[in-house]
């Protein structure tokens, strides 16, 4: 078989089973939902800490080796910014802290994980523009996109910990979490736009970039937005799936042939 469309099989493959897993457990074929919140802070916390390493790994590898691939400093900084959001959604979603904040204890951890969301797929985004940057235009300040994360992560913070937000959930709907259509319609530009350029077909990283964007797309379409309640098959399923995309993203950060652009 071809390499190209090996790739394109694995692709294909990769959302055809999370597709289909993610309608199963919506038809009531898998019927759990966990009676603490144990399950759950325990996936987010493997999810911070492989968010960090994700982070660390492709900061390490755009400095160290003088890259002139900003995507590695798009996701680095952006995975590092999800880290700090993740840990706070960690944190909140633990019982001791159920009266800390202004907000309904649920309310913070739904707003949390869509937040961070929002602002992985934006970076994910951001991410095309060092894609598709030129050589020839020369080194890129790297302060403005530090401090544009920095401003964004202390920014969502605040508002989580200050602000008294609605509940972003409407369990008598098909789409019980209508808002978290923004950030899948981001994921899937950016899987557009990683798709279209095409580095994918000879590039491991970019190959691992547009898995973790194909589960990333699924995670919001067929899970999170499906989930009618805290806790179920689908809202578990979707923090498996997130862990599952911060590990394709390392193991695409940590391939030998990531191109220097």
């Amino acid at each position: 078989m071809d390499h190209t469309l090996r790739k394109i099989t694995t692709f294909g493959l990769v959302f055809v089973i999370f597709l289909l897993s993610g309608l199963y457990f919506a038809s009531g074929g898998m019927v759990w939902v966990a009676h603490s919140s144990l399950p759950h802070s325990f996936l987010q916390s493997v999810a911070t800490v492989l968010a960090f390493f994700v982070g660390a790994a492709a900061l390490y590898r755009f400095y160290s080796e003088q890259s002139t691939n900003y995507m590695l400093l798009f996701v680095g900084v952006g995975f590092i910014g999800t880290t700090v959001i993740d840990a706070f959604h960690t944190i909140v979603t633990a019982s001791w802290f159920l009266k800390t904040f202004p907000n309904t204890h649920h309310t913070v951890v739904e707003w949390s994980w869509l937040s961070t969301r929002i602002f992985l797929a934006a970076l994910m985004i951001l991410s095309l523009f060092g894609l598709y940057k030129e050589k020839a235009d020369g080194p890129v300040n790297t302060r403005p996109i530090y401090i544009l994360v920095s401003i964004l992560t202390l920014f969502i913070l605040i508002v989580f910990i200050l602000v008294n937000v609605p509940l972003p959930v409407y369990p008598e709907k098909f789409i019980t979490h209508p808002l978290e259509l923004v950030p899948g319609v981001l994921f899937l530009v950016a899987l557009i736009g990683y798709l279209a350029k095409g580095n994918w077909r000879t590039d491991k990283f970019e190959y691992w970039i547009v898995l973790f964007l194909i589960t990333s797309v699924a995670c919001q379409f067929f899970y999170i937005d499906l989930s009618r309640k805290s806790h179920d098959m689908l809202y578990i399923g979707a923090h498996v799936l997130k862990i599952i995309g911060y590990g394709m993203v390392y193991l695409g950060v940590t391939s030998k042939d990531v191109a220097a652009q």
